[in-house]
């Protein structure tokens, strides 16, 4: 059986999933006293995926880092290009 752990409070409420490092099996809002889809469920069978999951974590970044460098707080960050185009 996989792990959800439910995070909420009055208003939202969210499954997250630890054994896929935190993906999002749902999330909800209360509507007229009703949980309310907003994310798309994560079926069953596909909890233990975290590509299937409702939402997961983009991180360290969520896409390419543009010539493998950004700037963080006038901090210059240089990483190892892994992507032929040097991302």
């Amino acid at each position: 059986m996989t792990e959800i752990i439910t995070l909420q409070n009055a208003h939202w409420q969210v499954g997250v999933l630890p054994q896929t490092g935190a993906s999002m099996a749902f999330g909800r809002v209360r509507y007229n006293g009703t949980w309310v889809d907003i994310m798309r469920p994560t079926p069953e069978a596909d909890l233990s995926n975290a590509s299937l999951c409702a939402s997961y974590i983009l991180a360290p970044w969520s896409n390419r880092v543009k010539a493998a460098r950004f700037v963080y707080q006038g901090r210059t960050y240089t990483l190892q290009p892994n992507f032929p185009d040097g991302t």
